[in-house]
């Protein structure tokens, strides 16, 4: 029977997702910190469990729209981030990033509602990296709000998906 080297990284995903497929597919052999799995049995089924948005999604900045684009910049910069959202009232009106702050460096002074995108995709926290992949890829967009229900509770950007999703290539978001 042909074995395989599976980290404990991925044994906790397996086992968050489906405790009933490590019963049936684990061995009884346990060495240290690794875990020796039947390749037939685990590879393919740990392919097929859905990584979603929420396991990978980030803090997301918000900001409200009567601050400066410039502001919003050093915002941006202070806090190591590539996008900003804006709310107002609990709600999302939109959402800037560095690229409509240099496609727009002349408005420095101006209001980030002069500039913001105001039609915003949004996602659900349970919604697989792969929709969010096909989301981006659709809307040719690189970061998209995660929303749970009206509430927004985080960020997934393409460095997320290209660390996670499956077969998704830099080249195929070279977006004008």
């Amino acid at each position: 029977m042909a074995y395989e080297v599976v980290n404990e990284a991925d044994m906790i995903l397996a086992e968050r997702k489906s405790a009933r497929l490590i019963k049936k597919v684990i061995s009884n052999i346990f060495i240290g910190k690794v875990f020796y799995l039947n390749i037939k049995g685990v590879k393919n089924n740990l392919k097929n469990i859905k990584m979603e948005v929420s396991q990978i999604m980030r803090k997301a900045m918000v900001i409200e729209d009567k601050i400066t684009v410039k502001e919003a910049a050093m915002i941006m910069s202070k806090n190591d981030t590539g996008s900003l959202i804006i709310v107002q009232d609990n709600k999302i009106k939109g959402i800037i990033t560095e690229r409509d702050i240099l496609k727009n460096i002349s408005e420095l002074g101006s209001s980030v509602s002069r500039i913001m995108n105001k039609r915003v995709v949004t996602i659900s926290p349970n919604a697989s990296v792969e929709d969010a992949k096909k989301i981006m890829l659709s809307n040719k967009i690189k970061k998209i709000p995660v929303v749970n229900g009206k509430k927004l509770v985080g960020i997934i950007t393409i460095t997320d998906v290209l660390a996670h999703a499956e077969g998704a290539e830099e080249d195929d978001f070279l977006f004008n």
